[in-house]
């Protein structure tokens, strides 16, 4: 705050004796800038003021002098004289206060945003199993990423479906076991008001046992493409891809990089036959080999010709271990690997196996395995005619360098477009193409 006295030592004492009531006035309001202002601008404001008291003092007194001198001219009475000078005083004022910056403020504080109505959620989608647990976990993984997995709809959801919603989708593995519903298909769909996907696998389909009321929300994947009026609901999957995803990813590579399978140990220069299924072509085939090599056996399937009757793997391997069998083929040198049937679209998980376990497939069954594996990357056995795969097998042990070549340098793949065509489930393998066409099949758009 300035000092007062050095802006009084020269004036007199306030009081009315010496100044009229319009400069008392003025004074009085010097003093309250002097209280409210306590900045250099404060100080400016308040000479400004001061000369104007001390303008109009003078002009007071030269007024009053004036008086004395002309006694002729009738002065301004009082009371309007006072009223005139104050207006004056309060006009200068407020012309010196307009003129200063405005003083620094707090802010004024941010207006309370209204409130507004929370975001609607988007409800939750559920997935449910119902048959073949192992491929339904891998449609989980890569096609229904973004999906709350719930489990077997069989113990959750018997009688009341879990109150499913149409969004909610049940994968339904055939030859699986699904309770009430593995053949009352119908049923399951009275029950579950979602949208079902059949993973039929190796079968021929099984929508055609469904309603028509309820076609629209069947859905299939599988080798066959039935020819029904629901077709534009069904997209073929070689059963082999949801094999492939069930491998572990460093087996993966396998296929992706012929230089990273397993080092084949040749431990046992023979053939592995590892089947349950004892299909007359196949057990032929195992015949002629074992002609030219020696061949080992696991299961149920055995030939008469076989000398040797070696157990490649311990007794408690069961159906479970078909996805283990490239534990197996690591130590041999060639895998008989041949599809239970030749049909259209049918190519199983046995060529996959043996490609991982790093020995050589035989190979027989749709002719549309070239469309998937280098043709020179494994021997394809015709039933019908079987000299050409015997005589390559034949080659091949008497040729170390070119069976090291057709093992370990020749592509895997038949192109670099089979994995974007066949086996992108999931984002890292040809950006995710197969599965985003399926998802548009079910019309099912991916959370954001």
């Amino acid at each position: 705050m300035g000092d007062d006295r050095g802006f009084q030592k020269h004036e007199p004492a306030l009081s009315l004796d010496y100044f009229s009531y319009d400069a008392l006035l003025a004074e009085i309001r010097l003093r309250r800038a002097r209280e409210d202002f306590n900045t250099q601008r404060s100080l400016t404001a308040e000479g400004s003021l001061r000369s104007k008291a001390n303008k109009f003092t003078k002009f007071n007194q030269n007024k009053q002098q004036g008086l004395k001198t002309d006694a002729k001219k009738e002065p301004t009475p009082p009371h309007l004289e006072a009223t005139m000078k104050l207006n004056k005083l309060l006009n200068d004022n407020l012309v010196a206060v307009a003129s200063l910056p405005p003083a620094t403020s707090s802010p004024a504080p941010a207006p309370t945003p209204s409130p507004t109505e929370p975001p609607t959620e988007e409800p939750a989608k559920r997935l449910f199993y119902c048959g073949y647990q192992d491929i339904g976990e891998v449609a989980a993984k890569t096609i229904f990423a973004d999906y709350q997995v719930i489990g077997s709809f069989v113990q959750k959801c018997r009688t009341n479906g879990c109150h499913a919603k149409t969004n909610d989708v049940l994968l339904f593995g055939m030859h699986g076991r699904c309770g009430d519903f593995k053949d009352n298909h119908s049923l399951l769909m009275e029950r579950f008001q979602g949208k079902v996907l059949f993973l039929n696998g190796e079968s021929f389909g099984n929508a055609n046992q469904i309603s028509p009321e309820s076609s629209d929300r069947i859905y299939q994947l599988g080798p066959y493409m039935e020819q029904q009026s629901w077709q534009k609901h069904t997209m073929h999957v070689y059963f082999l891809v949801l094999a492939f995803y069930k491998l572990p990813s460093d087996k993966r590579q396998a296929i992706l990089d012929p230089a990273k399978k397993p080092r084949n140990t040749g431990t046992k220069p023979a053939v592995a036959y590892f089947a349950s299924n004892c299909v007359d072509f196949r057990q032929q085939a195992a015949t002629e080999i074992a002609k030219i090599l020696p061949l080992h056996y696991v299961k149920g399937c055995r030939i008469s010709s076989n000398g040797t009757m070696a157990e490649m793997v311990p007794k408690n391997i069961g159906m479970s271990g078909a996805y283990a069998n490239d534990d197996i083929y690591k130590d041999y040198k060639y895998c008989l690997v041949m599809e239970n049937t030749n049909y259209p679209g049918y190519i199983t998980e046995k060529i996959l196996n043996a490609y991982v376990g790093g020995c050589i497939p035989i190979y027989y069954g749709t002719t549309e395995i070239f469309d998937l594996f280098h043709k020179d990357s494994f021997i394809f056995y015709n039933i019908s005619d079987p000299q050409p795969a015997l005589q390559q097998l034949q080659r091949l042990e008497e040729n170390a360098m070119e069976y090291m070549r057709m093992l370990y340098k020749t592509p895997v793949l038949a192109s670099p477009e089979v994995l974007e065509k066949y086996f992108s489930l999931s984002d890292d393998i040809g950006g995710g193409s197969l599965k985003k066409r399926i998802r548009e099949m079910m019309d099912i758009p991916f959370s954001s």
